[in-house]
């Protein structure tokens, strides 16, 4: 099989595959209860208004500092940078054994919003 007749065997399964599944959540979407009230909520609270000038930021108006200052600044920032980010990955992923995606075969239960929301993170 040619390498574009393969790719277009693919795109049309998951095509398939996504429509299915989106079709199956929305109808749990529509066949789940109602708990949200059909009148909209309002806010009543208004804050107080506060005057106050911002603090003094030398790097906010760099017309103020001096080129050695401002490379100082900008070494500090890149250094603080440098530290926090990691070569390292912050998860790993081992495959369960009983699940074949390929062939359809998936594990048993329901996948909660919080794992979801996990993998995206």
């Amino acid at each position: 099989m040619k390498l574009t007749q393969f790719k277009k065997v693919i795109k049309e399964v998951m095509r398939d595959v996504i429509r299915e599944e989106l079709k199956e959540i929305l109808l749990e979407a529509v066949k789940a209860p109602k708990t949200i009230t059909t009148q909209p909520i309002r806010e009543s609270y208004n804050p107080p208004p506060t005057e106050h000038s911002p603090p003094f930021n030398p790097v906010a108006s760099p017309t103020l500092l001096t080129q050695e200052d401002r490379r100082k600044a900008y070494d500090n920032i890149l250094n603080e940078t440098q530290q926090q980010m990691s070569p390292q990955p912050k998860q790993s992923f081992t495959p369960n054994p009983n699940v074949d995606v390929m062939n359809g075969i998936l594990p048993e239960g329901e996948v909660s919003l919080g794992q979801i929301t996990s993998l995206l993170k």
